[in-house]
This record gives structure tokens, C-alpha cells and sequence, in this order.
């Protein structure tokens, strides 16, 4: 089976997340990536999506703020 290493910004959209988030990543160890040999990173991204669908920060809260005035005040 092929490697498939695509550009940051492909990773990132595919994944929901941002290229900061995939360089992080790739510091952290958590993702596989490599460099061209002009310099341009490129991300595995048989190695990104089990770190996307084990990341609990993904899971998202909706919060509603409500304040309601009266003249009493």
C-alpha cells in the first residue's frame, strides 16, 4: 500500500484543522511527515487521521449566553 503525502493544506482541510495544528503535530510526534528536498512539508495522512479521531479538544461545546434587561435596573 502507497504512503500518501499530501500538502499541509490539503491535510488541513481534509482533517477540519488548521496548518499551525498540523505543524504542531508534527513537532509533538503525533503525525508522520517528511520534507521535499525544496524545503515543503508534507504529511502522511494515514498517520493524521487516527490523531483527529482521538482528539477529545475536537469535541465541541455550544454554549448560549443569554441577559435579558428591564427598566427596574
Amino acid at each position: 500500500m502507497p504512503i500518501n503525502y499530501v500538502p499541509p493544506r490539503v491535510a488541513a482541510t481534509r482533517l477540519g484543522v488548521s496548518t499551525k495544528t498540523l505543524e504542531r503535530w508534527l513537532e509533538d510526534g503525533k503525525i508522520e511527515g517528511i520534507f521535499t528536498q525544496g524545503g515543503q512539508r508534507r504529511y502522511n495522512l494515514d498517520s493524521v487521521i487516527p490523531v483527529r479521531r482521538g482528539n477529545p479538544a475536537d469535541e465541541r461545546a455550544t454554549l448560549l449566553y443569554a441577559r435579558v434587561s428591564s427598566r427596574g435596573q
